[in-house]
């Protein structure tokens, strides 16, 4: 009795997610998600769901919002560059822009001041490994790699 009832329990949610719309039950995952700090599941569904459905402007931003939390700030930025052009004057949006350019701002800064040490004393491989680390905070591999290489 027990598993019949937890089924139709289950397909009457099933019916009212469907009901209230495809975008509205990813939203409501997305949100669910990200109270449970779940954050690459909360990236990678928000990507799924623009990839089938890529005009849609909240669907953009959530995915902006976690390539800003997995820490791919250049993304991140590019994203809301792209959501801004295509909707100008989304504040949560203009105001996440802003939050990503001062922090890509500072780490810009401490990769001039790293590079810096390199010139002064390029035979301190620390200094390659602390560029090469700052490079996969922002999952920048590449750039990683020839910092590792540099050594």
């Amino acid at each position: 009795m027990k598993r019949i009832s937890g089924i139709v329990v289950a397909v009457i949610c099933s019916v009212a997610v469907l009901a209230a719309g495809t975008s509205d039950a990813v939203m409501m995952k997305l949100n669910n998600l990200k109270e449970k700090r779940r954050i690459p599941e909360y990236y990678s569904t928000a990507f799924m769901a623009l990839a089938n459905d890529p005009d849609n402007m909240d669907l953009m931003d959530a995915t902006a919002e976690g390539l800003e939390f997995i820490g791919a700030l250049p993304r991140a930025q590019a994203v809301c560059e792209r959501i801004l052009r295509e909707a100008p004057g989304r504040v949560q949006t203009e105001k996440r822009l802003k939050e990503i350019q001062k922090n890509l701002a500072e780490i810009n800064t401490s990769i001039k001041a790293v590079r810096q040490k390199i010139e002064e004393n390029p035979d301190n491989g620390q200094n390659y490994v602390k560029l090469a680390a700052i490079y996969i905070g922002l999952k920048d591999y590449a750039h990683a790699r020839n910092a590792v290489n540099e050594a």
